[in-house]
Order: structure tokens, then sequence, then C-alpha cells
């Protein structure tokens, strides 16, 4: 097994491709990477949506723990289907832990396919679950995460 982190990203000033995080979603990013130590610590992958939001927030938990730049994929837009996502993300074929910065709706439909949970997604905030494999089902909740820390 291996961890999976969905994250959504920080709060932006909007949704076109090139809104940037806010003041506000910098903090969160920011504050949410701190909670990340026992992944990075174990080699921590990050991938990222190409729209900007996600990029910056990606950019924060890269550089708060000194991670390898995080790899961008067309599949974790919002609009992208869930089964694309994980046929891009299972392609990555990544041995350690990895956070996938993206969107909703992506997202909860990412996480109710993956481990059969319904989340709401914050801006900051996701799940963290142990993968066995990309496939429906083949995940379990492990942690609820926001920038306040992990809830189990």
């Amino acid at each position: 097994m291996t961890a999976v982190i969905l994250l959504r990203h920080g709060l932006a000033e909007g949704i076109a491709p090139e809104a940037a995080l806010l003041p506000e979603g910098e903090a969160q990013a920011r504050a949410v990477a701190e909670h990340l130590a026992p992944w990075a610590e174990a080699g921590l992958a990050v991938v990222s949506s190409p729209l900007r939001r996600a990029r910056e927030t990606a950019g924060h938990l890269v550089a708060r723990w000194g991670l390898a730049e995080p790899v961008t994929l067309p599949a974790l837009v919002p609009e992208a289907g869930e089964g694309e996502a994980r046929q891009a993300l299972s392609a990555l074929a990544l041995a350690g832990p990895l956070v996938v910065v993206s969107h909703r709706p992506l997202l909860p439909r990412l996480a109710q396919r993956l481990a059969g949970v319904l989340a709401p997604f914050p801006t900051a905030g996701g799940l963290v679950l142990e993968l066995d494999d990309w496939a429906p089902q083949g995940a379990s909740l492990t942690y609820w995460l926001d920038s306040t820390g992990l809830q189990s």
C-alpha cells in the first residue's frame, strides 16, 4: 500500500485557468504543507493540475519540504473524468507517497470511486488514502486533511 493525498488547491481569486491564489490561499497551502512531514520524509512526490491555483499550491508544498518539482497532469483539471485521472496517475508508476493537487468536482468523484468516500474538499483540504491500486475501490480512507491538521 502507498499513501495518496488528494488535496484541493488553496483559496483563489476565481476559477479562470490563470486565477492565482489569494494571500489567504497561500497561507492555507503553507499551513497544510506543515502536516505532510511523515510523507515528505518518505519521499513524497507531488502532481498537480496545470491550472495556476493548483500549481501554486503544489509549489508551496514542494518549497516547504525541498521536494522534486511537481509533475503537471492535464488529466487533473476540474472537468476531467475520474477514469482519465486514475489512468494518468497510474501511468506515473510511483512507488512512494503521492500528493495530488487538483479541483472540485474532480476530487470528490475520484475519492468516491477510489475509496467510496463522499468528501466536500474545502480549499486546501482533502483526504489521505491508503492505495492498493488505482482501480475502483482500490483505496481506503486513512485521514481527513485541512490546514488545521489531520483528523481520523
